[in-house]
């Protein structure tokens, strides 16, 4: 070791003075550790430097009879030793230091319900409102609990598991107020296990919980509304596994949820049924659409059918939306059972029944056959019907006129009784009596049902009334319409048998009867205006839709074609000919019922909701596809002309209230009128995408856009499209949703500037501040061996830099959560706005820095320009900025009359003024008190030969 250090050899060593050879000089030194034990006569010290490393060298005296004979070198290498003891000096110094600087409570305190507190660093006195350590540490801990009970338990469980963390527990400050802290603690035990006392975490989350419960009550009032839905939801992958199955109509499921979450389909249904459920998963994936099915599924020996509606979800799994529709089939049902009655009364009957579609004769009964003497129905229908008639009609009118005459007056009356001639095929001449009722009337669309009887033997025989009026009598009674008749006064004189059947009646309970007493009493009095209005302005043949009772008591509506009826000009009563239409108005009845059960659900939804038609915009997107527009999203954010013809093109149909509630409008007009004001800029992108998402015919669409309310307020909301089903091929008919997410957003930005500060502060103690504690530490260790005095420079400088460190940090927090509504900006982007307006003034601008400020700072800067051009004549500006430590410094000199030294100290004075003009100092005192509010300061100097020089220090952006 003393080889190394002297770097000699033996034979250069043996015989050299100890000062030469340790410490190169031959003079002796006056802290020699030779010298001084040959003085105090024992052993002395010294730390030697050399190449690098430190070495310690002792010299113990050898003494005979107390007197010395020589002396016994030891060098060691304290190198590795110092470095070590600096190390944990730092570290201990560290450690102290983050404590007592850390925004995060720490304590220590002893064991029991009324323990007391032995240590606490200042986060937790200030988090508590304690004006010192002394008067935090006076109080026993379960003073601080809101509920003594919670300090008992807290204290009974560290007991028991010797730790907790992260438990939320109701705390309270000095003065009483309530906080929730979060406290992580863990029970220091000594040799022997017992619990000695707890150190622990405090921090305070009352904050951070509201936002949480927000954020919950949000999910909640969702998870609220998706329980509502009457719909099965389920979630299933391409190969017919249950991935989710939603809490949904749980009666409805085929199976228990549990029995179906991790099996396939065809583990739950029948081959047959789970293959056409998987085909149509398959379908929706492999193609990316929507697909619809029906079905009908066996559960609790009920067969119900269900309409499904299977939507893509991810690449690989979808969303299988069924509802009910067990009424709607069996609604469907009974009317196809209905269409097949009529069709069988229709190819039954008796007289000739035919269909008159837009002029020709498209459909005709058996009987209609037979009469004219066809073979068939196709030879008859293929035939031209100015060949079913002579050229002329008895009264001389040619056929063809007066047929379109008779059914025009079909078309307009509702129906139309007269007498015909016509011809059968063999080209024989007979009479018929045609009964023509309007079934549509539309003018492209007009279809009218035909009755031929056959009057031949009435021609024939006319002279036999009674005999006619026998026959058609009979006729009548063997109609399989429902034919009745009434006196003037509305009594009942006769009834056929049907209308007998139709309500279970005997002809003794209805011959003699008021017809009134059979209606239903909703529909008396417009029945009986019916029949009196039919009466007083004479009108033959009118068709009407009103219910009747049976004699049971259960409503039948009917479909009446009423005539009046004559004799010698006088009318004597009412005939009329009804059909059974009660299915049809069922199913009317149920639709109406939908239709105001879906606008209820419309108005009533806490969803913003618009239907819209796209029908224009949708074949103007065709139109340009035609042209040979590919990319819609290039083309659209090139031709901004383009999307606002499309906007204009979008008619609103309607809007629900929720929507008035978000845009703060009155009504749909309101809303409508203001348009240009509800949807901004950037609402643009929004549009633009929902145009490209027609042009590439999809249904759906969600997104995100700004809009403003009414009174000027920017909201984020969801956006949701989805073309209504049925409509597909036009988009005529869109229902878009908007969900409020301002809030949402907000909270969003600020806990991600949270994490931001919280990163930038684990940054800074895992770097600066743990690299300055190692230093720190290290040179405690030396200075342990070695008492070298410049390791507590070393120490004391590192210290202030990681306290610095830590000073700047708070204050740069502190000041972002006081000033939420400040904005960083950039100093010379703004000066290079404001000198545009000051053409005449030379300006220099140097440097740049990004401060936190609003829109007020331009009012500033402004404002000192104005007053050095104004009050001190200058025409030339320089402002230089630049950067110390977190501040920015703005300096404006200028080259005008300057300021005198007597006013400098009042002219940030409020109400100061000097000069003849009179000008007081409120804009300067406006000045001073904004840049005060950005956590600033202003200063005055002079500027060498003349001028002024206005000082700004800002808040630097980090």
């Amino acid at each position: 070791m003393f080889k190394k250090l002297v770097n000699k050899t033996n034979s250069q060593i043996i015989g050299s003075h100890c000062s030469k050879i340790i410490f190169g000089r031959t003079k002796k030194l006056k802290n020699c550790p030779f010298l001084r034990s040959k003085r105090s006569k024992k052993r002395e010290s010294l730390t030697v430097d050399k190449d690098d490393r430190k070495f310690n060298v002792d010299v113990d005296p050898i003494l005979d009879k107390n007197k010395i004979t020589g002396f016994v070198l030891y060098i060691s290498d304290i190198t590795e030793h110092r470095k070590a003891e600096k190390v944990l000096e730092e570290s201990e110094e560290k450690f102290r230091t983050l404590t007592e600087n850390i925004n995060v409570g720490l304590y220590r305190n002893t064991v029991g319900a009324k323990g007391k507190f032995i240590e606490a660093n200042p986060a937790i006195v200030k988090m508590f409102g304690f004006k010192d350590k002394k008067e935090f540490l006076a109080y026993n801990v379960s003073e601080l609990y809101l509920h003594s009970q919670e300090r008992k338990r807290f204290n009974n469980g560290m007991l028991k598991r010797g730790f907790v963390k992260n438990e939320e527990l109701q705390l309270k400050k000095v003065d009483g107020t309530k906080f929730l802290g979060s406290i992580s603690a863990e029970a220091i035990k000594d040799e022997n296990g017992n619990v000695q006392f707890y150190d622990g975490i405090v921090v305070d989350i009352t904050e951070r919980k509201k936002i949480e419960d927000a954020l919950q009550k949000k999910e909640n009032d969702l998870r609220t509304l998706f329980n509502a839905m009457t719909d099965i939801v389920l979630e299933i992958d391409y190969d017919g596994k249950y991935i989710n199955i939603a809490p949904t109509m749980p009666d409805l499921l085929y199976r228990l949820s549990t029995e179906m979450l991790g099996k396939t389909l065809h583990e739950i249904f029948p081959p047959k049924e789970a293959d056409k459920f998987l085909s149509a998963i398959q379908k929706s994936l492999d193609k990316v659409k929507i697909v619809s099915i029906e079905y009908p599924l066996e559960i609790r020996n009920k067969i119900i059918w269900f309409e499904a509606r299977i939507t893509p979800k991810t690449k690989n799994t979808i969303l299988f939306i069924a509802h009910e529709i067990t009424e709607r089939r069996q609604a469907e049902e009974a009317l196809r059972k209905s269409e097949k009655k009529y069709r069988d009364l229709f190819e039954k009957s008796k007289d000739a029944l035919l269909i008159i579609h837009n002029g020709k004769f498209v459909d005709c009964n058996q009987a209609t056959i037979k009469m004219l003497r066809y073979n068939s129905k196709n030879e008859f229908l293929n035939i031209s019907p100015a060949e079913l008639s002579p050229k002329k009609q008895p009264d001389g009118k040619m056929s063809f006129i007066k047929a379109n005459e008779m059914m025009k007056i079909a078309l307009k009356n509702g129906s139309h009784r007269f007498e015909w001639d016509h011809k059968k095929s063999d080209g024989e001449i007979f009479p018929v009596e045609v009964l023509l009722t309007a079934i549509s009337s539309d003018e492209k669309n007009q279809i009218i049902h035909t009755v031929w009887r056959d009057i031949t033997e009435r021609k024939q025989a006319e002279q036999a009334l009674k005999e006619s009026e026998k026959r058609f009598k009979q006729l009548v009674e063997n109609a399989n319409d429902i034919i009745y008749q009434l006196d003037v006064k509305g009594y009942i004189t006769y009834v056929n048998p049907v209308t007998l059947k139709m309500g279970s009646y005997t002809k003794k309970d209805l011959i003699g009867k008021k017809y009134l007493e059979i209606v239903h009493p909703d529909y008396y009095h417009e029945i009986k205006r019916f029949f009196r209005t039919q009466f007083t302005n004479k009108i033959k043949n009118t068709y009407k839709e009103f219910p009747v009772k049976t004699k049971s008591g259960s409503l039948v509506w009917l479909g009446q074609n009423v005539q009046l009826l004559f004799e010698k000009n006088k009318i004597i009563g009412y005939q009329a000919v009804a059909r059974d239409i009660t299915a049809r108005k069922k199913s009317e009845l149920a639709l109406r019922e939908s239709e105001n059960r879906f606008k209820y659900l419309f108005e009533q939804s806490p969803v913003s909701i618009w239907e819209e038609d796209f029908s224009k915009v949708y074949e103007y997107l065709n139109a340009l596809k035609k042209k040979g527009i590919e990319n819609f999203k290039d083309y659209f954010e090139k031709h901004l002309d383009e999307v606002n013809k499309c906007s204009k093109m979008v008619s609103i149909l309607e809007i629900n209230e929720k929507t008035n509630e978000l845009f703060k409008t009155k009504n749909k007009n309101e809303l409508i009128t203001n348009l240009g004001s509800i949807f901004t800029e950037e609402s643009l992108s929004s549009f633009i995408e929902q145009l490209c998402a027609i042009a590439q015919n999809e249904t759906r669409y969600k997104g995100e856009c700004i809009n403003k309310t009414l009174d000027g307020k920017i909201i984020n909301v969801a956006l949701e499209f989805n073309v209504v089903p049925g409509y597909e091929k036009d988009y005529s008919r869109v229902l878009i949703s908007l969900i409020d997410i301002t809030e949402q957003k907000r909270a969003g930005e600020e806990i991600r500037n949270s994490r931001e500060r919280l990163k930038m502060l684990n940054k800074i103690i895992r770097h600066d501040i743990a690299n300055d504690f190692i230093v720190i530490k290290s040179a405690i260790n030396i200075y342990r061996r070695a008492s070298d005095a410049k390791m507590i420079d070393e120490i004391e400088r590192r210290v202030d830099k990681s306290l610095n460190t830590i000073d700047n940090y708070r204050k740069y927090e502190s000041f972002i959560d006081l000033n939420q509504d400040l904005h960083e900006l950039e100093i010379a982007e703004i000066l290079n706005d404001i000198i545009a307006e000051f053409p005449k003034i030379k300006f220099n601008i140097q440097g740049n820095c990004k401060v936190f400020a609003d829109n007020a700072l331009d009012s500033v800067f402004t404002n000192l320009i104005t007053n050095s051009i104004k009050h001190g004549n200058s025409t030339k500006i320089d402002v230089k900025i630049s950067l110390e430590d977190n501040m920015c410094k703005i300096n404006f000199i200028d080259n005008g009359t300057g300021i005198p030294d007597k006013i400098k100290g009042k002219i940030f004075d409020e109400g100061f003024f000097h000069g003849k003009a009179g000008h007081t100092g409120i804009g300067l005192h406006i000045i001073k008190q904004t840049i005060e509010r950005y956590g600033g300061s202003i200063s005055i100097e002079d500027n060498k030969p003349s001028g002024a020089v206005f000082i700004i220090e800002l808040r630097r952006a980090l």
